[in-house]
């Protein structure tokens, strides 16, 4: 009787193995060839591709985005390495597409011939994935200067902005006529004592802001209105 069990138990345990082969034969690891790089992994056959890297094996780079926004007063010139010098008008934005970890590496200027030149360095790195959006700005040491004449028959012919302030004085030399319409001057310092002198055709007394009332925040402005 003992042997009959031990012949029970030897022939269900290669009944057992037998089953186990059958299967493993029958059921191949769909993992078993397949390499995944870039610290990817394998999934059901597949790979699975960690943040910044695409392809079937993990292999390849992720293409991404980034943007500039021009939230300044003026047109930006960009100047980024590796890509067409653009121009950016006010309000405007550009998109540049590159793979995850490379860099968009340049600078950034106002346009205008009048007023203080604003200027940046921009460094940013594309991003894992989507878009990254990068906000131009001007900080709130300047503001831009508009001017509406309706002065008439007045023409403005000079602008002095933070006269007799030592060092940061600026004059510029215009012409806007009496019109009404609102125009562009340029960027200047700010400051609590900010100050503006308008000299016209045909008049020897200037109009004049003693004080410019401004928030002190970005992208600020101040609108000057000649009657």
């Amino acid at each position: 009787m003992k042997q009959f069990r031990s012949f029970l138990v030897a022939v269900l345990a290669m009944v057992a193995t037998f089953s186990a082969v059958l299967y493993t034969s029958c059921h191949k690891d769909p993992c078993s060839n397949v390499h995944c790089y870039n610290g990817g992994y394998c999934s059901g056959g597949g790979c699975v591709c960690p943040t910044g890297y695409v392809g079937s094996r993990c292999e390849n780079l992720a293409t991404t985005t980034i943007t500039f926004r021009n939230n300044t007063q003026t047109r930006v010139t960009l100047a980024i390495a590796g890509y067409t010098t653009a121009y950016v008008d006010a309000g405007s934005s550009i998109s540049y597409d590159g793979y995850y970890t490379d860099q968009a590496i340049g600078t950034g200027t106002t346009g205008g011939s009048l007023g203080e030149p604003i200027s940046w360095n921009l460094v940013y790195t594309f991003p894992s994935s989507g878009e990254l959006v990068v906000n131009i700005n001007v900080s709130s040491d300047y503001f831009y200067l508009y001017a509406k004449n309706f002065a008439a028959p007045y023409t403005i012919t000079e602008i002095k902005v933070n006269y007799l302030l030592s060092g940061v004085a600026t004059d510029e030399f215009t012409n806007i006529p009496y019109d009404g319409n609102l125009y562009g001057i340029g960027y200047y310092l700010a400051f609590s004592n900010s100050n503006l002198y308008f000299f016209t055709s045909g008049s020897s007394v200037p109009w004049s802001y003693n004080t410019i009332p401004l928030p002190f925040t970005d992208n600020q402005t101040f609108t000057a209105s000649l009657y």
